[in-house]
């Protein structure tokens, strides 16, 4: 009875690890500009683009929220009307006139679905109480978990960050969020992982 009880929980407790619902954002790419020796950026305005408004205005204004101490940010949506968001030679003309020397802007790439095979496993069941004898026999004893698929939904951002005097690219990134539980789980999970990223590359200041 011990043994099989023992089986139960550790099925229970591997199954359950499979199909854990909401994941952390990762980078599964990324890419800067090896020739660039500006330091680390201290004004930026932060655009994502978004077809709807708040989840914009939501994930702009939160990227601004989080940024270090040592770098100042605005939240594009606050800088540029909407008339002329899709003017981009009138946003980069406004942002060098006000001093912004960066721009962050991420894209929403899209929700991909992944099938991932798990290959069955096979566990050693031990009981941590009783005596000698029934320890011993039950640590022979061995459960299977057989093998099978899990299926995760996985948001996809691009992120992009620009230096404006002169114009360049500095650093380039595509983020993943595995089963996100909605657009705030992946915004601040995108934010988190690009701002280590920066910081971590020397192109924002230390927090």
């Amino acid at each position: 009875m011990k043994a099989w009880l023992a089986a139960v929980v550790i099925l229970s407790g591997a199954l359950s690890a499979s199909c854990s619902s909401a994941g952390p954002t990762k980078f599964t790419k990324t890419w800067e500009d090896p020739a660039y020796r500006g330091g680390p950026f201290r004004r930026l305005a932060i655009f994502l683009v978004a077809k709807n408004p708040n989840v914009r205005h939501q994930a702009e204004d939160e990227a601004v929220r989080r940024l270090p101490a040592g770098t100042q940010g605005t939240a594009g949506y606050r800088l540029i009307p909407p008339a002329a968001e899709r003017d981009p030679e009138a946003v980069a003309a406004k942002l060098r006139a006000e001093g912004y020397d960066g721009a962050i802007v991420s894209r929403f790439v899209g929700v991909a679905e992944e099938r991932t095979w798990n290959p069955a496993r096979t566990y050693q069941v031990a009981s941590p109480s009783g005596s000698f004898p029934v320890f011993y026999g039950v640590s022979w004893d061995t459960v299977t978990i057989p093998g099978h698929y899990t299926e995760q939904k996985v948001a996809r951002v691009e992120t992009n960050l620009w230096a404006l005097s002169p114009d360049r690219l500095v650093w380039a990134g595509l983020s993943d969020t595995v089963d996100p539980e909605s657009p705030q789980h992946v915004i601040e999970g995108v934010v988190d992982a690009l701002f280590e990223h920066l910081q971590a590359a020397g192109l924002l200041a230390a927090r």
